[in-house]
This record gives C-alpha cells, structure tokens and sequence, in this order.
C-alpha cells in the first residue's frame, strides 16, 4: 500500500520515536519517503535523516502479510495527531 499524509505532530517528543512504537507490532515493511529518499519507519535514525517538519507531506509505503493493517494503523495515528 502506499499513500501520503500531513505530517502534523503537536508533541515535545520526536514524531519518529512515536511512530516506532505504532510500527513495531507489525511485520510489514514500512517505509517513509520525503523529498525524494526512502527510509524504513521502523528506525528512528533513519526517520531523523529525512528533517520532516510539522506540515510536511510524507508517503508511507508497506509490504508484507499485515500491511493494510499497518498502514492503515500509521494512516489512523497520523491523522490523529499521534493520539491512540
């Protein structure tokens, strides 16, 4: 699957270290691609690579057994200002 989102976080904590707990109960490949360069979501290192900033529109890409349910989950916490 793959789709673009906002990237709107109204958090003092790093959107990357929130997306990690999201993410890592799936088994999917999860990707983030911005400005050109595809990163795996599952590392926070790679996330802080990209410089995404709050409003920035990134594309979120999975593949695997659960990747609707992955990206569907990612698209849900995104949208919901990274709120369960």
């Amino acid at each position: 699957a793959k789709d673009k989102a906002k990237f709107d976080f109204p958090t003092p904590v790093g959107p990357e270290i929130i997306i990690i707990g999201v993410l890592s109960k799936f088994e999917s490949e999860i990707f983030i691609e911005f400005k050109g360069k595809r990163v795996n979501a599952k590392s926070t290192l790679s996330i802080m690579t990209l410089g995404v900033k709050s409003n920035d529109e990134i594309v979120l890409i999975t593949n695997g057994n659960d990747e609707k349910e992955a990206h569907n989950a990612l698209i849900s916490y995104i949208e919901n200002n990274f709120k369960d």
